[in-house]
């Protein structure tokens, strides 16, 4: 055996283990805008999707992004007051980001 041939019988396994530990943050679809509609009547896809965007930027720009299945909402509501303050955001940032997390939990990732 090479050493090339060494190598990747050690690092892609390592790899493709790290890729499935990577949390799956979802873009939001027609089917989570009507989830969303539940609690929301003026919500929009586009809405969730600046949510989406903002949390990708903004939030995954000072930490690792949770997917929002991984805390319930109380937590949620918690964490992002400070997180906000922490990421300069102002009140309708917040509002989008948040209703995209509450929406986005009710998502069951093997679905999509």
């Amino acid at each position: 055996m090479t050493c090339s041939t060494n190598f990747l019988r050690i690092i892609l396994p390592i790899a493709l283990f790290l890729n499935g530990c990577t949390p799956v943050i979802f873009s939001p679809v027609d089917s989570d805008l009507q989830r969303a509609k539940k609690y929301w009547n003026d919500i929009t896809l586009e809405h969730l999707k600046s949510g989406y965007k903002l949390y990708v930027s903004k939030c995954g720009g000072c930490h690792t992004l949770y997917p929002p299945q991984q805390f319930p909402k109380e937590k949620w509501i918690k964490l992002m007051p400070d997180m906000a303050k922490e990421a300069k955001l102002d009140s309708v940032r917040i509002g989008l980001i948040a209703r995209y997390i509450l929406t986005m939990q009710t998502v069951n990732p093997k679905e999509r």
